[in-house]
């Protein structure tokens, strides 16, 4: 790759927080589509303002090129009882742009390791600090370490329902089936 492909492709990294190990640049072409694919995404981004509320506090950080979602980080330390619901802070507050709703997810990880979040829901006209209900669902303490990522945010659209009550449903072939109904 010449010398100014890589310092274009290098500040790109750097703009939208791209591990450089993420890809592979085996050609100069590979690298001009690469390019291309990321400035047509940032035509229009969604910009999303953080303010830190704590000096410990940390920006989430998208981990990889093709990840959905961000990492969001504890800005303290406690440890999680078996059994036990706690918020953790984070240290930060959002501005999520109007029309769009952040989700709060598991992080892969801990969900595997028996640590689960509840709740989930930041709206666009929220604007306290962002607090992590975790649940403890394993029979031994979970250390959570101040600067641990914690959970993973999805930035999506969201549509403003018009609730219309009537006296039937339309038909379909799943009717009231419920859990499992569908096949296995």
């Amino acid at each position: 790759m010449n010398s100014s492909l890589l310092k274009l492709t290098k500040s790109i990294f750097k703009k939208y927080q791209i591990y450089s190990s993420a890809v592979n640049f085996k050609s100069n072409e590979f690298c001009i589509n690469w390019i291309k694919i990321r400035l047509k995404m940032a035509i229009n981004p969604i910009k999303v303002k953080v303010k830190k509320l704590h000096a410990d506090a940390k920006i989430p950080f998208i981990g990889s090129y093709h990840a959905a979602g961000f990492d969001i980080y504890s800005v303290e330390e406690y440890e999680l009882m078996p059994g036990e619901t706690h918020a953790i802070s984070t240290g930060i507050a959002v501005e999520i742009p109007e029309g769009k709703v952040l989700f709060i997810w598991d992080r892969s990880g801990m969900g595997f390791r028996g640590v689960h979040r509840f709740s989930g829901v930041i709206d666009s006209d929220y604007r306290g600090e962002i607090k992590i209900v975790l649940c403890n669902h394993t029979k031994a303490p979970y250390k959570i370490v101040k600067g641990d990522r914690i959970c993973q945010g999805i930035i999506q659209d969201y549509y403003k329902p018009v609730f219309e009550e009537v006296s039937e449903l339309s038909e379909t072939s799943r009717g009231e089936g419920r859990f499992g109904s569908t096949g296995k």
